[in-house]
């Protein structure tokens, strides 16, 4: 006859058995997290040589059309692209936006660069979240409407190209073209400002807004328009 083992002891192997074999699946899991986070972490470091270094030299950045076959507006170009831009879009007109001084190589460059082609080059320093003094955002709309009117091609630039050129041709859209304000406050957005981030834009616009369209009708430049724009405040959405 066989012997058969005690029903205690039985139970015990049973036991130590289910608790042994779910540790092989927690492995695979384990494994399935780490690939993924180096995936993620693969694609966010491609993500940024993208914006940070490839983008730069095959994108001008920011580069828009304000006006058709005349007026521009774009952040800092990157050196290497900076020649091609001015030629490709016959530019005659720099407005820069930024202080003397600031970027000294890069302006260096870009006075080399408009010497050799005939281009003029006006600078209107504001900083560098589109604020600064009321008069100097007044002589730089002057500066873009009497070169749009002798038919040249003006770039309007700045570092970003978010807000102090966003700020200059809300203002150039609103005041002197007559636009709507809520499409001239969608392409600034559009651009890259973020109110969260620079709330103080908004705030200078609107305060300054009767200031701007009264010296700009002094200069014969447009009429004050029937409602002044008003900028959208972070305080109020």
């Amino acid at each position: 006859m066989p012997v058969l083992e005690p029903r205690a002891q039985r139970s015990r192997v049973v036991t130590t058995d289910a608790f042994a074999a779910p540790q092989a699946p927690s492995r695979r899991i384990a494994r399935r997290v780490a690939i993924g986070v180096a995936i993620v972490a693969l694609f966010a470091a491609a993500w940024l040589l993208w914006k940070n270094v490839v983008e730069p030299r095959v994108v001008p950045k920011r580069f828009g059309v304000v006006i058709d076959h005349s007026l521009y507006r774009s952040g800092r170009i990157h050196p290497s692209l900076l020649p091609q831009v001015l030629d490709r879009y016959g530019i005659d007109d720099i407005v820069a936006l930024t202080y003397p001084g600031s970027a000294s190589q890069y302006q260096a460059l870009e006075a080399s660069l408009a010497t050799a082609r005939g281009i003029r080059v006006e600078r209107f320093g504001l900083d560098g979240d589109g604020t600064g003094n009321p008069a100097t955002v007044v002589d730089a709309l002057v500066a873009i409407h009497a070169a749009v009117a002798r038919g040249d091609q003006v770039l309007v630039q700045c570092a970003a190209g978010s807000e102090r050129t966003g700020g200059v041709v809300y203002l150039y859209r609103t005041l002197v073209l007559g636009e709507s304000p809520d499409a001239a406050y969608a392409e600034l957005l559009r651009y890259g400002h973020r109110p969260s981030r620079n709330p103080h834009l908004e705030t200078f616009l609107n305060a300054h807004m009767a200031y701007f369209a009264d010296a700009l009708a002094a200069r014969g430049i447009a009429q004050p328009p029937a409602a002044l724009p008003h900028l959208p405040e972070p305080t109020s959405r």
